[in-house]
């Protein structure tokens, strides 16, 4: 078993020898794309759609039930409308509907706020507020403290708190530059956005992907390749070496280079014609970083028929926090960054329900099936 260090070697031995109406919307997103505010985070990615959620179960101790886990998305599209959707971390049981809490009887305006909110099932113990009563529970949450998850007969399954929940939606705001105008929440003005003059969302980036199949088991053997490309020999079974022959004759390999901890790292190769194997490329967008990352992931799986590499880092055994990276062939010895979601806070979310960080428009393949 070798780790991170240990395989930050191997690849360093390995590189000598293989060698004027609305406002403007900025084109990108701030690559601090997570900010944390109070009890809650919001993310937006490069096509500033942005994501708020709820996250004091992060604060709580190991081994503490955590609580529920409210979000509100939106898409920077001057008419796209909030969406709120609430995830139950505990999935015995259902929820019907939320309960304002901690605020005065009286509103802004001196007349009584709606406590109570249904909830609508969406299957795999997540739930929405219907699009028509979102934008009355957003006002009333404004002047709460906190929401309590409603479950059959009125029962209580959990509460989230709302401290930070106006500033996560005003920043939400300010990087959709909604402040002043009439599609701001919390910041809504009196600016006009005529539908004539609507202003577009930052173009996606167009990745032409590459596909191919799965190949055989390179010569030698599988066990000796990773003992001469990880530089060591790997002490237990470690998985098999990985084989892509793509439709641009490119193959591709992915050596497994043993465990480290929870995310197994494997180093990727690629191999034009009969040239000699070379690192592969793993190009990141961000600005101000390096234009490519180096050839070792971890936690790494490859699907030969669409050309992609799904990456999942997570920071600790329960899989519900880290980074995830969806990475695809585009030929040149290189895989494009298709999407990123990211949250550093461990609150019971599954990857898929990570906030994006970053997307890209996978386009047509580059060459004819």
């Amino acid at each position: 078993m070798i780790g991170r260090a240990g395989a930050a070697l191997a690849l360093l031995a390995l590189a000598a020898p293989l060698n004027s109406v609305p406002p403007p919307v900025a084109t990108t997103a701030p690559r601090n794309p997570v900010q944390l505010v109070e009890e809650w985070s919001v993310t937006c990615d490069n096509l500033l759609y942005c994501t708020a959620l709820s996250v004091a179960g992060a604060a709580l101790p190991a081994g503490t039930a955590l609580p529920p886990v409210l979000r509100i998305e939106r898409g920077s599209g001057w008419l796209e409308q909030p969406v709120i959707t609430l995830t139950q971390i505990d999935r015995t049981v259902a929820a019907t509907g939320l309960r304002l809490g901690g605020w005065p009887p009286m509103g802004f305006e001196g007349r009584r706020r709606r406590a109570f909110f249904d909830l609508q099932p969406a299957g795999s113990g997540r739930y929405y507020i219907a699009l028509d009563e979102v934008e009355a529970f957003l006002f009333a949450a404004r002047e709460a403290t906190f929401v309590t998850v409603l479950g059959p007969d009125d029962s209580e399954l959990g509460s989230i708190s709302l401290a930070g929940m106006v500033a996560a939606i005003d920043r939400m705001d300010l990087v959709q530059t909604r402040n002043g105008t009439i599609t701001g929440i919390y910041s809504r003005g009196d600016i006009q956005v005529p539908l004539a003059a609507i202003t577009l969302p930052p173009p996606a980036t167009v990745i032409a992907p590459i596909g191919g199949r799965a190949g055989a088991a390179p010569e030698p053997h599988s066990g000796d390749l990773q003992t001469a490309i990880c530089g060591v020999a790997v002490a237990r079974w470690a998985g098999d070496v990985v084989v892509g022959q793509m439709d641009d004759g490119t193959t591709i390999f992915g050596v497994d280079c043993g465990l480290d901890g929870i995310n197994p790292g494997r180093i990727w190769l690629v191999q034009m014609g009969g040239s000699q194997p070379m690192l592969a490329r793993l190009r990141l967008p961000f600005r101000g970083e390096g234009n490519d990352w180096p050839g070792f992931l971890e936690n790494s799986i490859f699907d030969a028929a669409t050309g992609t590499i799904h990456t999942t880092v997570y920071q600790r055994a329960e899989g519900d926090c880290g980074r995830y990276r969806l990475w695809q062939w585009t030929g040149q010895e290189a895989f494009a960054l298709v999407e990123e979601r990211l949250t550093t806070h461990c609150i019971g979310l599954p990857p898929g329900e990570w906030p994006r960080t970053w997307r890209a428009e996978v386009g047509r393949a580059a060459i004819a099936q």
